[in-house]
């Protein structure tokens, strides 16, 4: 090693004594004291209820998991294209039967209700005795009719997600040849910021 490489080295590595590295069985160390710990006091665990009585130990194996009996239903076997059907409310075949065998039902002013034979009025009468008056003031504003779209039996055609085309950023002519100059200028390469690398790199002068 040169004389202007030993000067180097002696600046940029800190090197430590034999002494300090090698030799350390006189080292003086501080001495430890002995501190006084108070001992805890011991608190008994609060009581615990043993849940199995039959064992009086509680369960430590594995638990079986809750939906370990409950079948699976099969996704493969489903065919997307049956759509539910629209929910209908079942007509009571058995109504005009029940209203003419059973028990007179008389409301005021005296009318028998099962005896009306025009179900308009029928309806009349009920919905003007049965309903409240907070719902006959209500009836003006909530008197909107109520559409709901039918289903038509088969999905909607499907709108995939489209990812636009990638496009790289534009950069104007005046740019282009500063950039370029510039990047050529750069190291590619690996180096290892060792020993070696600091005493045989020379340093750049202020070049360009």
């Amino acid at each position: 090693m040169t004389t202007r490489l030993k000067d180097l080295d002696s600046m940029i590595n800190n090197y430590r004594t034999t002494m300090t590295n090698d030799y350390r069985d006189n080292a003086i160390e501080p001495v430890i004291k002995t501190v006084y710990q108070e001992k805890k006091p011991f608190i008994r665990e609060k009581w615990k209820y043993v849940k199995y009585i039959h064992t009086m130990r509680d369960w430590d194996g594995e638990r079986a998991p809750f939906d370990f009996t409950i079948p699976r239903k099969d996704i493969i076997r489903t065919n997307p294209h049956h759509i539910q059907p629209v929910y209908g409310k079942p007509k009571d075949l058995d109504l005009e039967n029940v209203r003419k065998t059973r028990p007179r039902l008389v409301m005021t002013p005296a009318v028998s209700m099962d005896d009306l034979e025009d179900q308009d009025k029928r309806n009349l009468l009920m919905n003007s005795s049965y309903t409240t008056r907070m719902t006959t003031d209500y009836k003006p504003v909530t008197d909107v009719s109520n559409v709901v779209a039918p289903l038509l039996g088969k999905y909607s055609p499907a709108s995939p997600l489209t990812i636009a085309k990638y496009k790289q950023p534009y950069v104007s002519p005046e740019w282009r040849m500063e950039t370029t100059s510039w990047d050529q200028r750069q190291i590619r390469d690996y180096c290892d910021a060792n020993k070696v690398f600091w005493l045989y790199t020379r340093p750049n002068r202020g070049k360009t």
